[in-house]
């Protein structure tokens, strides 16, 4: 299996002309560039050296993640102003960090997207019981 860094896959576009800057979020189409490249593997981004997080990919579906969470209230707020994000649309979120948070990590397999894999659908809307998007958020 591979694994490259996020430098080495920002890299990787750049040499393929891909319009991107070190430092940006490999968004969809990139990530559809990066798997053009790759090819049909299942990959790893990461950068230790950067942050505690990964990327599990497959070609330019991102399979899971996992990090190591923000366990302090004041920084999630000044990292959701800083994304243009207002605080107070996430108080329900928010509010458990009154108490206090322990340090803690975690990552998440995305079942729909797996089952994308499986099944060779390309719309996670075929393999999802209740697929949610911008105007349906729950069942």
């Amino acid at each position: 299996m591979k694994k490259i860094t996020y430098d080495e896959a920002i890299d990787m576009l750049q040499e393929h002309e891909y319009p991107i800057e070190k430092g940006e979020d490999l968004s969809t189409p990139a990530l559809r560039k990066l798997g053009e490249i790759i090819g049909e593997e299942f990959y790893f981004i990461d950068n230790e050296e950067r942050t505690e997080s990964f990327d599990f990919v497959y070609k330019w579906l991102e399979v899971a993640s996992g990090s190591t969470r923000i366990h302090r209230r004041d920084l999630l707020e000044k990292q959701l102003l800083r994304q243009g994000l207002n605080p107070k649309n996430f108080e329900y979120f928010l509010k458990w960090f009154n108490w206090g948070m322990p340090p803690h990590a975690g990552w998440g397999l995305g079942l729909g997207r797996f089952m994308l894999i499986l099944t060779g659908r390309r719309n996670i809307r075929e393999v999802v019981l209740f697929p949610r998007d911008k105007k349906r958020l729950v069942p």
